[in-house]
């Protein structure tokens, strides 16, 4: 299997100009412990009222369990927050919500059983025009809590 370096970048070409593009193995996480509460905190680079629409898919696996991770999070950052999620496979891991820090950015939550000790995923991206397009997603933190907000 060959490994990239660094992300890797698709585009769709329209008539109309660039549809979107698909980054994938923007941020890796990897936990070897249950300490520390069920809920993953993931702060990113995307303020609100950057109209920035997101499409932030979770790939991977829960060794504990032995079950896929595969879940995902819409958001679109306009004057307020709009946002959703979607679990393609429960039981691993789970898109648990996205919510505002303390400075307006962007947090994106994922919940895992208390019982997970080994689990390792990847996040890729899809930003489509008209908003979003180009846009360097980025994680700026990460923290595990046993809270629903934490930054």
């Amino acid at each position: 299997m060959a490994n990239f370096a660094n992300s890797v970048f698709f585009y769709r070409q329209t008539n109309y100009g660039n549809f979107g593009e698909y980054k994938m193995g923007i941020y890796n996480f990897t936990t070897t412990s249950s300490v520390g509460g069920n809920y993953y905190h993931f702060k990113s680079n995307i303020g609100l009222s950057t109209y920035i629409m997101t499409y932030l898919e979770c790939v991977g696996h829960n060794y504990t369990l032995a079950v896929p991770i595969r879940c995902a999070f819409v958001s679109y950052s306009y004057f307020y927050l709009i946002a959703g999620v979607q679990n393609y496979h429960t039981g691993g891991a789970t898109a648990d919500g996205v919510y505002l820090a303390s400075d307006n950015s962007l947090v994106y939550r994922v919940t895992v059983p208390s019982t997970t000790t080994d689990m390792s995923f990847t996040f890729n991206t899809v930003h489509s025009n008209p908003t979003g397009y180009g846009w360097n997603f980025e994680v700026t933190a990460a923290a595990r809590s046993n809270s629903t907000t934490y930054y």
